[in-house]
């Protein structure tokens, strides 16, 4: 009888072939997603060469400490769906499937077999693991891929790992700004700020939540501007009040200075009429940092310590 193995043995750093982890694991030998008979384990592959193909690469190590990384959902034509192995990966987490991830790494000697590098074991959020990024087809039009940020369950990445570089993606023809739901851009990881700190991008989601459930605002924006290769998000955005909403996780002058800046940065691909931009913060930053926001005719929201919320108004 054929036994594949239950457990998986290999180490971090270890060079393998897909046709070895098949013998070992079972699993088929050319999907960049592979789940072996018997649910156990979600077997991903990256590989830029072969991204590259379809005119984009969004994978690739996205903190400097190799303990997040983006992955490109299944899917070679049309949107990408949460269906079959793409709601599998999403899912993974939930249903206690392992994720193992491969970079691809050389060529086995002698021959045209792809070897790839083993770099451990991650976990996505089922909830806000994942965004939505828009690529360019043949036709001119664009179509919708998902981009899973998978976390590192330890300290995985070897230190002598290649990594794969990334983007690589053809540039934007022409500015694309869209409105989008907040489920459609979730990856919270290293997306939604500047900075690889988990435990604060969780905190600016959780005061974002606060501020939907207040204002009953669903919406943000992706910005993809002309000769980008990725998109922007903004946080809230509400498109009834043209309202565009910038949410930091503390109240200092360096974190009271980003939002200005990227609050700047992004009211200037929306057309249409003027917009509001706001800085939300949890607590009062003090009269200097007050004064500084509303003189750029920007408004200013924090909470009291009887979380009451607060609205200071620009002239």
């Amino acid at each position: 009888m054929d036994t594949k193995k239950s457990e998986i043995t290999l180490t971090v750093g270890d060079v393998v072939t897909r046709k070895e982890l098949s013998a070992e694991y079972g699993g088929d030998t050319q999907s960049g997603m592979v789940t072996p008979a018997g649910g156990r384990f979600i077997f991903l592959f990256s590989d830029p060469r072969v991204l590259h193909n379809y005119g984009y690469n969004f994978d690739g190590w996205v903190t400097d400490d190799l303990s997040a990384f983006d992955y490109t959902g299944h899917g070679a034509s049309g949107d990408q769906q949460f269906t079959r192995r793409n709601e599998v990966l999403r899912t993974s987490r939930i249903d206690n499937r392992q994720v193992h991830l491969f970079l691809a790494e050389g060529f086995a000697p002698g021959t045209q077999q792809r070897t790839h590098q083993y770099v451990g074991q991650f976990t996505t959020s089922p909830e806000h693991g994942w965004r939505y990024e828009w690529v360019p087809v043949d036709d001119g039009g664009e179509r919708r891929v998902i981009v899973f940020t998978l976390e590192s369950m330890k300290d995985t990445a070897p230190s002598n790992s290649k990594g794969v570089a990334r983007p690589a993606a053809p540039p934007a023809r022409e500015l694309l700004v869209r409105g989008v739901a907040a489920e459609q851009t979730n990856a919270v990881i290293v997306h939604r700020a500047e900075t690889a700190a988990t435990k604060i991008t969780r905190s600016e989601r959780q005061i974002e939540d606060r501020l939907r459930n207040a204002l009953h605002v669903e919406s943000r924006l992706s910005i993809r501007p002309a000769g980008s290769v990725s998109s922007l998000y903004t946080d809230v955005w509400d498109p009834d009040e043209r309202e565009l909403y910038e949410v930091k996780s503390s109240s200092s002058r360096q974190n009271v200075r980003m939002a200005v800046g990227q609050l700047l940065d992004y009211s200037r691909y929306i057309d249409g009429p003027e917009i509001k931009c706001v800085v939300v913060i949890p607590h009062d930053p003090g009269k200097d940092l007050q004064d500084f926001i509303l003189e750029l005719n920007m408004d200013l929201i924090y909470w009291t310590q009887d979380g009451e919320r607060v609205r200071k108004f620009s002239r």
